[in-house]
């Protein structure tokens, strides 16, 4: 019985590992994919981690004008979540989006994207 109890958490212990392994790569291909797809602008990820609620990571990709080129936002907890395209705020000034729907959603993701790009601003600046 106990070794039958410890072969199935082994199992799991492995299948948790290979699934996070998955997921870690489907991050990274993604941010490649945005970073061979345009060659000018500011790349920020967000990532609001909650105890209980599902993880939102965010990937915002804007121009030296604060207009969005890509928005992305993977939201849930399980290896097969998938990142989804936010079309509707594509093309619009940062500072225009205050009001829609999706940044009062992903709001905390959002600004701490937004943050990383304006450090990569003032870096650029010196």
């Amino acid at each position: 019985m106990n070794k039958i109890l410890i072969t199935i958490l082994v199992i799991i212990c492995i299948l948790q590992i290979l699934s996070r392994y998955y997921q870690v790569n489907y991050y990274n291909r993604t941010l490649k994919n945005l970073y061979s797809k345009y060659k000018s602008g500011y790349l920020g990820t967000g990532i609001d981690k909650t105890r209980f609620k599902a993880r939102n990571i965010v990937v915002l990709l804007i121009d030296k004008e604060d207009k969005i080129l890509e928005m992305k936002v993977l939201s849930g907890m399980s290896a097969f979540s998938r990142f989804k395209d936010l079309n509707n705020l594509i093309g619009m000034r940062f500072d225009c989006i205050f009001n829609t729907k999706e940044y009062k959603k992903y709001k905390k993701s959002i600004d701490i994207a937004y943050e990383q790009i304006q450090m990569q601003r003032r870096k650029n600046e010196i």
